[in-house]
This record gives structure tokens, sequence and C-alpha cells, in this order.
């Protein structure tokens, strides 16, 4: 015969579910709180660092815009470049090195290690085409065999008679060992001031700053920028870039409403994943600026709040079961 249980006895049973079920219902509530908070505040965080890059990247690129605009003024660079379209080149490039290196744009004979300097150099013709460079710059001419190189800016070329202002983009370039590169590049349109006939343009191209590792008071980030499928940074490990490229990619497919959350795990570090377009000229493929933020701060806070939540149940019912024994 099962035991008839006292009114005590339910009132108490009664009491530990309806403290089980509050706690319960509290700390879901509380944790997902908390998840929005910190993840509307690495949201920010995010944000401020994107911005802070931009800004940076601005002024060095608005530098670059300027001096490529004064050298393309020059009435010995248009006549050179008028000449480049029966197939020789020589004066062209020749002129054109001793005004970037007057400018400080490429080593001269003196080299600044402040100073940013361009990878490469090369002009289209009027026909949006690159002009290849002599034999005596062989420098130049490694790029003009990258056949991706090419193809990109003779692409882009299609587009100079039909912009007014400088086009800024990102290409790649390959290193010596064969290495993918990400340069940014500088577009400048070379017009005749006499007759304001286009003749060409002037392409340079810069490497990208490394982003590395930074620090944002007891928040590690990790950054780098995608583009074309491929991370580059020095700061994320270098087996991680083609997984985090192709989940970031696959994000990009879903709505927004669909997306989750994107984390890795580095050396047992969880971390966040954020990413935004660095908003580039649309005639050029979408680099994205790509940062991983340390969440080592939010588990613990995690945990710290879902003990002191227990506690609390706990610390409720040994209050209830005392009471029942007075």
């Amino acid at each position: 015969m099962i035991p008839t249980l006292s009114f005590r006895l339910k009132l108490l049973l009664a009491m530990l579910l309806l403290v089980v079920g509050v706690t319960g219902a509290t700390l879901y509530v509380s944790q997902q709180k908390n998840q929005e908070t910190f993840k509307e505040f690495f949201s920010k965080l995010f944000q401020g660092q994107t911005q802070a890059f931009t800004e940076k990247q601005e002024k060095v690129v608005d530098g670059i815009k300027r001096n490529a605009a004064l050298l393309v003024r020059s009435s010995r660079v248009q006549l050179a470049l008028q000449e480049a379209e029966t197939g020789d080149s020589e004066q062209l490039y020749r002129i054109a090195k001793a005004e970037l290196q007057t400018r400080a744009m490429i080593p001269g004979p003196i080299v600044d290690t402040n100073a940013v300097y361009a990878t490469f150099y090369l002009f289209l013709n009027a026909r949006g085409m690159v002009i290849p460079p002599p034999s005596s710059f062989p420098e130049l001419i490694a790029f003009t065999r990258q056949q991706n190189l090419t193809q990109r800016l003779n692409r882009v070329g299609q587009a100079i008679t039909n912009v007014s202002d400088q086009l800024v983009g990102f290409v790649t370039t390959e290193s010596p060992s064969g290495a993918s590169q990400l340069q940014q590049t500088v577009v400048t349109q070379v017009v005749d001031t006499q007759t304001d006939e286009i003749l060409g343009a002037l392409v340079l191209g810069y490497p990208m700053p490394e982003l590395g590792r930074k620090e944002e008071g007891e928040h590690k980030f990790k950054a780098g920028i995608l583009f074309e499928n491929q991370v580059y940074s020095e700061a994320i490990p270098e087996t991680l870039r083609p997984r985090l490229a192709q989940r970031i990619g696959e994000r990009m497919k879903l709505p927004e409403t669909a997306a989750q959350d994107l984390t890795e795990m580095i050396d047992d570090d969880l971390h966040g994943v954020f990413y935004q377009a660095l908003n580039p000229d649309p005639r050029f493929p979408t680099a994205y600026l790509v940062a991983l933020i340390s969440m080592n701060k939010v588990l613990e806070s995690a945990r710290d709040l879902r003990g002191r939540i227990v506690f609390f149940c706990l610390f409720r019912i040994h209050g209830t079961g005392g009471g029942d024994r007075v």
C-alpha cells in the first residue's frame, strides 16, 4: 500500500518544484540577456576596430592618391605614354621611376624605413590594357607575367573611360616563392592637360599592413583580411585560414535571420568571428576585415552567473527544508 503524503510534505515538494522552476527560468533568461549583452559589446568593439583600421588606411591612400594625381599631370609622363602606344615603353617607365622615387613612392638611392613604398607600378593604355615594361625593368616584368594580375587590371582598365575619380581596390600578386600576397591598388587616369583626352592610367600596388594581434583591455584580437576565399593574416594560424574562409563564405550565402554566430577554437581558447566589408570600388572584388576575439571573459562570466544562481537555488531548498523541521 502506497503511503499517503502529509500536507507538509506535499507543500514542501510543491515549494521545491517552484524554486527549481523559477531558478531554471531565471538561469535561462539571465544567460540569454548575458549573451545578448556580450554580443552587442563585442560587435561594438569590432566596429570600433574596423573604423580605426579604415581611417588609418584612408589616410595612407589619400597620400598615395595625391602624389599619383600630381605625377600623371607631368607633361613628360603624358608624352611618353602616347609614345608607348607604338610599342616603346622604355622612356615611359624610366620617367615614371624617376618621378616615383622623387616623391618617395618607391625606394630610391636613400631608403626611408618608415615610408610606404609601392610593390609595383604599371601603366594602362587608352584601351585599358597593361603596357608591358621594357626588358630593363625585370622587377616589373615579373608582375606582368602573372596572368591573374594582368587579367584583373585589364578588366579594371575597361572602366577608366567611364570614371572621373581614382579607383581603389584589392588584387593579389605572387611572391618569388609562389605565395599569394594581398595588395591594395590605386588606379589614376592620365588625361592630356591640353586636350582632356584620356591617354591611359597609372596603377600603383601597395602591400596591405599586417593587422597582427591587438588587445582592447582584457579582450584579445587576431585580425586578417578575407579576399577571394582566402584569409591573409600573420596572426590567424595558417592551418585555420582555409576553414575560416570557407565558413564565412557559407554564412554569407544565408539570410541574416538564418545565419548563426561563428566561433573558432584556437589553442583551447574560444574566439568569436566577426567580419565586415571594407567597401572598395565595386569594380574590384570585395575584401573583408576579419577579427577573431577571445571569448574567455564571456565564458567565465557565464560560469560565474550559473554558479551564483545554482547556489541561490540550493540555499532556497535548504531554507525550505529547514522550515519543515521546525
